[in-house]
């Protein structure tokens, strides 16, 4: 199973405010997703249709929080790539991707 984030955006104003605030809500919801296990729901990956129109730069947004694209979903007829998070993937290599 995975969860789809349909629409996350940060406004201009806390953008200026708060470092990372983006990161931290994608990481809210990993957190979310790892939760929901311990009540016996099967969650594997976060995924979510880039708004490319809005933010070109939003897929390396995504890449930076550890989100790798959606390959089989890729072709010439999607506006917005797909891309998706293994929430079992490794929490170090993002927190590293971060920093750097």
């Amino acid at each position: 199973m995975a969860v789809k984030i349909g629409h996350l955006a940060v406004d201009k104003k806390y953008k200026e405010i708060y470092t990372n605030i983006g990161s931290l809500m994608v990481e809210l919801a990993r957190g979310i997703c790892i939760e929901i296990r311990t009540h016996g729901v099967a969650c594997r990956f976060i995924t979510v249709d880039a708004d490319v129109e809005n933010d070109q730069d939003v897929c390396d947004f995504y890449i930076k929080n550890g989100f790798k694209f959606n390959e089989s979903y890729q072709n010439h007829k999607r506006k917005n790539p797909s891309l998706r998070l293994d929430i079992d993937g490794d929490i170090e290599e993002v927190k590293f991707q971060q920093s750097g």
